[in-house]
């Protein structure tokens, strides 16, 4: 996931001046005391930055009892653990996953106190800053690999071989190269199946294991034009539906010239991928 504080123009797909458009680990999922590569979409009114001078830390404690954003309020005023072994020109940067972390963010909490509740999917998460010049402050997280908590032994055993982590999705795009100023057209997001995975989780209110599909959800974002929506896709699914597209429309502006595109695909358990392409505006 990534957050930014977003820009003044109320249409979250238009792009105006540098942001962070999102975040990807890869490995998607990582148990502590793994490596992770980290890599930020940095873009601005030109494109994709290749150089955006990105500074990576990593969030030192979980939210308070009483906080209800996903980024934990310290992390957000600074304490947090900057990862030092880095090109500063780079968007990427490799870290290895404090082995604390399942401890500070998910289940393995010490003292009998009570660990944070996971999200959807049974994950927990290790929340990670950016700090980008010209950029809003903006965060991402890595999708941690810890046991699973609060259940019996029996289920937790029968967890640990059924689970199978999360795979980063896989995408095509199909959106024409040239456009006439004030065109309507199509884009369609295509995946294939294997994208929106198959995993099982934790129902804590029938305490039995179950299994459930990924969703798979594309942002849309470009420096001009208006898309009928910023987002579109298919939530968290059951058994029986498969969806593997989905479709956006998006109108040209009046005005001719190169509009540059981003669209960045999540699958429900926060694996993270993403493309740029530009399309060509021709006058009438």
């Amino acid at each position: 996931m990534a957050g930014c504080r977003p820009p003044l123009d109320d249409r979250v797909s238009l792009v105006v001046g540098r942001r962070v458009l999102a975040v990807a680990a890869d490995p998607p999922e990582v148990a502590p005391g793994d490596p992770v590569t980290l890599r930020a979409l940095v873009v601005d009114e030109d494109g994709v930055v290749d150089q955006p001078a990105v500074r990576w830390s990593l969030c030192r404690a979980p939210r308070g009892a009483a906080e209800s954003d996903s980024i934990p309020d310290a992390c957000v005023d600074g304490d947090v653990d900057a990862i030092d072994d880095q090109d500063p020109a780079d968007a990427d940067a490799l870290v290895v996953v404090p082995v604390s972390s399942c401890a500070l963010f998910g289940p393995d909490v010490a003292g009998g106190a009570r660990p944070p509740d996971p999200d959807g999917t049974g994950g927990y998460f290790l929340p990670v800053r950016l700090d980008v010049d010209g950029a809003p402050l903006a965060f991402g997280a890595v999708r941690l690999a810890c046991r699973l908590g609060d259940a019996d032994v029996d289920v937790a055993r029968t967890f640990g071989r059924r689970y199978a982590r999360n795979v980063a999705p896989t995408f095509a795009v199909d959106v024409p190269a040239r456009v006439s100023a004030g065109d309507a057209i199509d884009i369609a997001v295509r995946w294939p199946a294997a994208s929106a995975e198959d995993f099982v989780v934790y129902d804590r209110d029938a305490q039995r294991l179950v299994t459930t599909r990924e969703g798979i959800v594309a942002s849309f974002f470009a420096t001009n034009g208006v898309f009928a929506v910023d987002r579109r896709g298919a939530e968290e699914e059951g058994e029986v539906q498969r969806v593997t597209t989905t479709n956006n429309g998006w109108t040209a502006p009046s005005a001719a010239g190169v509009v540059h595109h981003q669209i960045v695909v999540r699958d429900g358990r926060g694996g993270v991928a993403w493309t740029a392409f530009d399309v060509v505006v021709a006058g009438r």
